[in-house]
């Protein structure tokens, strides 16, 4: 069985198609049914641009069945997504997620559908990934072929059980303070990215919880889960040209050769966890001078106050 693709949508009609085209050249894609979930505007400056979205997605005709999934109020991201993925649920044990600014390769479904069949008995891995941090480092040729296991989330393509899901309910902001102030939870946090201590606190402090992408990490540190990805990526983030609503223009991600996307690459899955674990990727690329200057911050006791002049310095320009 073929399992379902959840693409969330909001207010980017051309995003959306770059998607929508990228999965119908997938094999598996005449047998795959896609689900579209179309946020409500929170501002009226976008009916324009949402009504113009759902038109399109009304339109295609490039899949098994596509199911709208307009919703009626704006109910923002996560939300948006908890509600979607919960219709999905009802009738599916898994799910393969998207954004609306992610393309793929022409083996992606291939991929996922493998992968989620695959470890659906494995408790240690929470998610298939489909996107590889590796594509920004030097392709070891030798590895091209298969896949390996790292504790970071990335939802630019992946797939996930329904057991598995996580939901915001589960965690409170106190669990992840105490977690914070764990010695062991922190290194194990370290080693895949100094970048996500100093984001967690200064989150924690404002008296937010954490959430999406965030929440995952969280979850899979303190349970010591992982997930699948391959060496060769089979999916790609587009919106790092500024045009998203949690992402900046970043140049690495717009002047990436996405042409590396166009051709079937094989894989084979591992069972064993331990001997095929990789956090480096996310290590190397995370741990950059923004990171390890709000890491000497932190440890003086000044992470609070960096931010406070970083929104100052933002606030005046």
């Amino acid at each position: 069985m073929n399992f379902p693709v959840l693409i969330i949508v909001y207010n980017r009609l051309q995003h959306l198609q770059q998607c929508i085209d990228s999965l119908a050249n997938c094999d598996l894609a005449d047998d795959t049914v896609v689900y579209i979930s179309s946020d409500a505007p929170y501002t009226d400056a976008h009916t324009t641009q949402i009504q113009a979205i759902r038109e399109y997605i009304l339109s295609i005709r490039r899949f098994k069945q596509v199911i709208p999934v307009f919703h009626n109020t704006n109910k923002g991201l996560v939300k948006a997504i908890h509600d979607s993925v919960s219709v999905i649920f009802k009738e599916y044990e898994a799910l393969i997620f998207m954004e609306d600014d992610n393309i793929v390769s022409p083996d992606f479904l291939t991929y996922m559908n493998a992968g989620l069949h695959f470890y659906t008995d494995n408790p240690r891995v929470i998610s298939v990934s489909g996107f590889s941090q590796s594509i920004f480092f030097e392709e070891d040729l030798s590895k091209i072929n298969q896949t390996y296991f790292t504790h970071r989330h990335c939802p630019w393509g992946f797939g996930i059980w329904k057991d598995k899901y996580l939901y915001d309910h589960q965690y409170s902001i106190e669990d992840v303070r105490k977690d914070l102030n764990e010695k062991k939870f922190v290194e194990r946090l370290n080693s895949i990215g100094i970048d996500l201590l100093s984001s967690f606190k200064h989150l924690i402090q404002q008296g937010n919880m954490l959430k999406a992408d965030y929440l995952f990490v969280y979850h899979m540190i303190k349970n010591n889960l992982v997930t699948v990805a391959p060496y060769a990526t089979k999916s790609f983030n587009t919106g790092n040209d500024g045009s998203g609503t949690r992402t900046k223009h970043n140049s690495r991600f717009v002047n990436f050769d996405k042409s590396k996307l166009l051709k079937k690459v094989d894989f084979t899955f591992n069972e064993s966890v331990d001997q095929n674990l990789n956090n480096s990727f996310n290590a190397r690329l995370n741990n950059n001078k923004t990171s390890r200057l709000k890491q000497r911050l932190d440890k003086l006791g000044l992470l609070k106050l960096g931010y406070a002049v970083h929104r100052l310095k933002i606030k005046w320009k």
